[in-house]
């Protein structure tokens, strides 16, 4: 544990935003040979309104962060053709290729909704006008709120000769398959392929909003389609004890002919959770944790990982190898971090007993699987961490003494703990790193995890001092050294060591007016390398204190001033996080 710099970070000038301006940074979108591509829109109370009113796309230097090209998509006053032409329609998605830009816009009116494209080249000058490529017809309900998220998809990738994929779901009613239609076009907008399929499926309840499954574009040219089936009631009732009543199904799609196979990611037995995939180019590998049922009948417990393959040629899934964890491997992993072995909660002695024996062999099951990564060997290496979940009660009371309480959201991240499956899919090795921090929401997935030859390096959240020994008051981090430095931890992918460290980020002669805060949450992972954002927002002060003024008169200006954009101005830098090699 210890100081290093395994990173140089290079910032882009200070930038200064406001929505009379550029607007606010907003997001990466992706890079190609020449450029790193980020949005902006405008600081609104939702995110809705902040892309109706701005959508800036800027092409940026890979190595300076400094500003190449910039368009306004939407909400350039000099141009009223395309504020007629952008009427009524929301900004959906941009796609970055090694030669062109694709953006979408959605136009929702009734119960049809229309999707439309536009190309530029990776300088951003457009190459085809605003274009519609496809339509969507809903139901016709007296609820619209039924259909409120359009089930829409949009997929390309470098590796697909500049391709992309538009598809929706179409829901056939309660109890009836759902189906995905879809169609694919060149950078030229022409239509190459129009498919329907039907996915393995039902539509359980009633309403129809938003996809039922995941999909990806794989780097073998095919669709991806990643299904949780729920069991009926009758199936349910032939169910053993413990047995999941939800399980997942892997689809593949030829795309030019729509034929579909796919695979349940089900098993004598066993349980699955966390399941996942990568697609490569000789197959596809399957992993996750899974629970068995001879060790825990309840079928709660983590026992292991599972790990599969699917041969690329007949789709079919191969032998499926379960890794169970026995009680010398979790001790081992845990031997400097007790605390985060699983433990039973069982008041009872009789039940506790019992629970103990099985707490030997299994994680905790708050264990997700964050990020995956391939090595040259075929060997896999998982990246996981402890998410726990739970809402607080805040209340407040006014001056005629009632009293108003709302649920906050929290999420809790222990640890980072590493697994390495050997090309045969049995446990090599396992490590555990120490830390703990405390995020406002649910499901913070926090680690940023990159490999470069036999190493990896994972940026993490933490609220302890690196080297601290115990997870006490006096050992937490300062607000200084919290936003002076980030923490990370390198991995040795061949021996399973690991060493903890610390990043500076402000050097103590940096001026106060250009200190950058670096959260693992404001980087991104962009073409197999780190990019980072670092933004303050805050008051104008003039306007500020005119409206604290008039809030002595009227308390409901107080109230506006403090979520008005007008009001608000701000500063930031983005970066390049680059590993030293």
């Amino acid at each position: 544990m210890g100081w290093a710099q395994d990173f140089d970070l290079q910032w882009s000038e200070k930038k200064t935003y406001e929505n009379k301006e550029d607007g606010y940074f907003t997001g990466f979108l992706g890079s190609n040979e020449k450029y790193v591509y980020t949005i902006y829109n405008n600081l609104t109370t939702t995110k809705r309104n902040a892309k109706k009113k701005r959508v800036d796309l800027v092409a940026q230097n890979k190595e300076t962060m400094e500003d190449v090209h910039r368009i306004k998509l939407r909400g350039d006053k000099d141009d009223p053709g395309r504020k007629v032409a952008l009427d009524g329609k929301a900004y959906h998605k941009t796609i970055i290729l090694e030669d062109v830009v694709y953006v979408f816009w959605t136009l929702t009116e009734k119960n049809v909704t229309e999707i439309y494209a536009e190309v530029f080249d990776a300088d951003l000058n457009q190459l085809i006008p605003l274009t519609e490529v496809y339509s969507i017809t809903y139901p016709e309900v007296k609820k619209r709120r039924y259909y409120r998220r359009s089930p829409i998809v949009i997929l390309s990738g470098k590796e697909w000769n500049n391709d992309v994929l538009i598809g929706t779901e179409v829901a056939n009613g309660q109890g009836e398959s759902v189906d995905f239609e879809y169609k694919v076009f060149d950078s030229q907008l022409e239509e190459l392929v129009s498919a329907e399929l039907e996915l393995p499926i039902v539509q359980i309840g009633k309403k129809s909003a938003g996809l039922t499954s995941s999909y990806e574009y794989g780097v073998d040219g095919n669709l991806y389609i990643q299904s949780y089936i729920t069991l009926s009631r009758e199936e349910r009732q032939n169910l053993d004890d413990g047995e999941q009543s939800a399980y997942s199904k892997l689809s593949i799609v030829d795309i030019a002919s729509g034929e579909l196979t796919d695979t349940d990611i089900r098993f004598d037995g066993k349980n699955i959770f966390n399941f996942g995939f990568l697609v490569e180019e000789d197959g596809v590998r399957l992993f996750g944790f899974y629970n068995d049922l001879e060790i825990d009948p309840k079928g709660t417990s983590t026992n292991g990982i599972f790990y599969a393959t699917i041969d690329k040629e007949t789709n079919e899934l191969k032998e499926t190898i379960f890794s169970a964890f026995d009680e010398a491997t979790l001790d081992e992993l845990f031997a400097n971090d007790e605390e985060d072995k699983k433990k039973t909660r069982a008041l009872f002695k009789k039940k506790r007993k019992a629970n103990e024996e099985i707490d030997k062999v299994s994680l905790d099951s708050r264990y997700v699987i964050e990020s995956v990564k391939l090595k040259e060997d075929k060997s896999i290496v998982l990246f996981c961490s402890k998410m726990y979940n739970y809402t607080v009660t805040v209340c407040t009371s006014n001056g005629n003494g009632g009293t108003t309480c709302r649920e906050v959201p929290y999420c809790d991240k222990s640890n980072v703990t590493v697994f390495n499956l050997d090309p045969d899919g049995e446990l090599n090795w396992s490590k555990n790193v120490d830390r703990f921090k405390t995020y406002g929401g649910h499901y913070i997935y926090d680690l940023r995890v990159l490999t470069r030859d036999d190493k990896a390096y994972v940026i993490y959240g933490s609220s302890y001092a690196v080297d601290a020994e115990e997870k006490k008051r006096k050992n937490r981090k300062k607000k200084a050294e919290v936003r002076d430095h980030f923490e990370y931890a390198v991995f040795d992918l061949e021996t399973g060591d690991a060493d903890k460290r610390e990043f500076v980020v402000n050097t103590p002669e940096v001026e106060k007016a250009d200190r950058k805060y670096v959260s693992p949450l404001a980087i991104s992972i962009v073409d197999d390398e780190f990019y980072v954002n670092s933004q303050r927002i805050k008051f104008k002060p003039g306007l500020t204190a005119a409206g604290c003024v008039a809030s002595l008169v009227c308390w409901p200006v107080l109230y506006f001033v403090a979520l008005s954009p007008v009001f608000k101005k701000g500063v930031g830098h983005i970066g390049k996080l680059e590993i030293i090699e």
